[in-house]
């Protein structure tokens, strides 16, 4: 058995009020501060319909929420200069967008005060043969907290700003902390093939990689995309009736061990036509739990045939309350249990209360929260903010931006720079006497290039052709002293 350890930082709290409800007079709110669900009722202007995503400082109270047409703060008022932060040529819906994870909102890499939202809205547009509605980009906005008195606001320089340009799915954006316990992996995939985006976001770039695997979405729609709280598997509907589930490695950013997972219809056999319109982890990650409006699927991924280990542990049981109370989405909360909303307007959860227990130990209970009003679809987007560095991963450190305290006297000089050859030259200082270790390091700090350099101050030419365009820390260490330059090879 492989033990990990995961340190976990103070943003554990950050989950702990999540603002639902739909129209009007149902506007209300679940707080989980005492470690329990408590519900309330709230007075605000914004609606729900689907999207739904808002985060809370590190001691667990509101900061800010958005149903992807705008944001709110605090006092569910408007956020300072977040009017058409997402928009788009079809025009804003009545009670906000009605996409699945359409908007992420992360702390933004141990920036004080300093939040990214990523979101993205839908275009209509004629392909394949058919009218289409998906989102044809992928943008950031930076909120800041220190405005309009500390209510928060879009920085106006920072506010909509294109990060990918390309026809992608219909939300199921989530996000995992890299290895390094402080960056963040963001995940968007492409539409009508089976190509992933992946975000690397720093303090000083976003980086964007792709990936080819898994199920091609052809004919997209409903569904869920998710980490498990360890960020080393992920989730996310294909292209038919089936999950992807993969192994992800938070250092690298790569997907691998691919294993597709069929729903079957074990009630009425045959495959489950109904498809899969909402997933979860467990806790401890080793049990998968999807639905769709009629059952509860739970899967062992520990299994040799996980879709041979496909247990129902909920069926519909034909309640109204007072519309039907069939399942869509799945959110684990920050008292470890997976919360369900319904299809249609109820005024109740469904909850899974020990999901790390195999079959029906895991303890669904049908309508198991009351509401204080109306809710249909909306359960919020949320990643796992707790999740620390993956020590002794190889990648739980900083060298990208954390230099030793100790400096040395003078720093480097990297020329040309821009590289725009497949080799450039540096002037660097090192200890008299002393041998001087250079490496280059990648935005995911990891080492692509090494060599023992002269003990003399000096000039020394370096070979970058094996260098992919992009950008690189280059850092000298001498006598348990260094110094880092960042450079750009194009």
């Amino acid at each position: 058995m492989l033990l990990v350890l995961f340190s976990q930082g103070q943003d554990n709290k950050r989950n702990n009020i999540w603002m639902i409800g739909g129209y009007g007079s149902s506007n209300m709110g679940i707080d989980f501060n005492n470690g329990t669900p408590v519900t309330f009722s709230v007075v605000r202007p914004m609606e729900f319909f689907i999207t739904n995503a808002g985060i809370c400082d590190t001691n667990g109270q509101l900061f800010f929420y958005s149903n992807g047409d705008y944001i709110a703060n605090r006092n569910h008022g408007r956020l300072y200069n977040t009017t058409n932060f997402n928009p788009t040529l079809s025009g804003d819906s009545v009670y906000g967008l009605n996409i699945n994870q359409a908007v992420l909102i992360l702390p933004y890499c141990n920036i004080s005060n300093k939040y990214i939202v990523i979101h993205e809205n839908e275009e209509y547009f004629s392909a394949h043969g058919m009218s289409e509605r998906q989102p044809l980009n992928l943008r950031y906005s930076l909120v800041d907290m220190t405005l309009d008195s500390g209510l928060g606001g879009i920085d106006s320089s920072k506010k909509c700003i294109s990060i990918i340009n390309d026809t992608l799915t219909l939300g199921r954006l989530t996000a995992c902390k890299h290895g390094n316990g402080r960056d963040w992996w963001v995940i968007v995939h492409h539409y009508f093939d089976d190509l992933y985006y992946k975000l690397l976001i720093t303090p000083d770039s976003i980086f964007t990689y792709q990936q080819n695997i898994g199920s091609p979405i052809i004919y997209d729609g409903v569904g869920q995309a998710v980490f498990s709280s360890e960020g080393n598997k992920f989730a996310l509907k294909g292209g038919g009736f089936n999950i992807d589930l993969m192994d992800f490695d938070r250092c690298t950013g790569v997907f691998n061990n691919l294993r597709q997972i069929y729903l079957y219809d074990i009630i009425n056999g045959g495959v489950d036509t109904l498809g899969l319109l909402g997933c979860a982890f467990s806790p401890n990650g080793r049990y998968l739990y999807a639905c769709n409006n009629l059952y509860i699927h739970q899967f062992d991924t520990w299994a040799s045939n996980i879709s041979n280990s496909d247990t129902i542990i909920g069926v519909w049981d034909s309640t109204y309350s007072p519309l039907a109370t069939t399942f869509y989405y799945m959110q684990l909360a920050p008292d470890n249990k997976i919360y369900i909303t319904t299809y249609n307007g109820t005024n109740v959860l469904h909850i899974i209360n020990d999901p790390d227990s195999l079959g029906i130990g895991c303890n669904f209970i049908s309508q198991g929260l009351m509401l204080p009003s109306y809710n249909a679809l909306v359960l919020p987007n949320v990643p796992n903010y707790g999740l620390g560095a993956w020590v002794g991963s190889g990648c739980d450190t900083l060298p990208l931006t954390v230099n030793s305290p100790t400096q040395m006297e003078s720093s480097i000089v990297i020329f040309p720079n821009p590289v725009t050859d497949n080799y450039f030259s540096i002037s660097y200082f090192s200890t008299q006497n002393k041998s001087a270790l250079l490496e280059i390091y990648n935005p995911l700090g990891e080492i692509v290039y090494s060599e023992k350099v002269s003990a003399w101050s000096t000039i020394h030419q370096v070979d970058a052709s094996n260098l992919a365009a992009g950008l690189y820390i280059l850092r000298i260490t001498s006598a348990g002293m260094n110094s880092s330059i960042k450079f750009i090879k194009e």
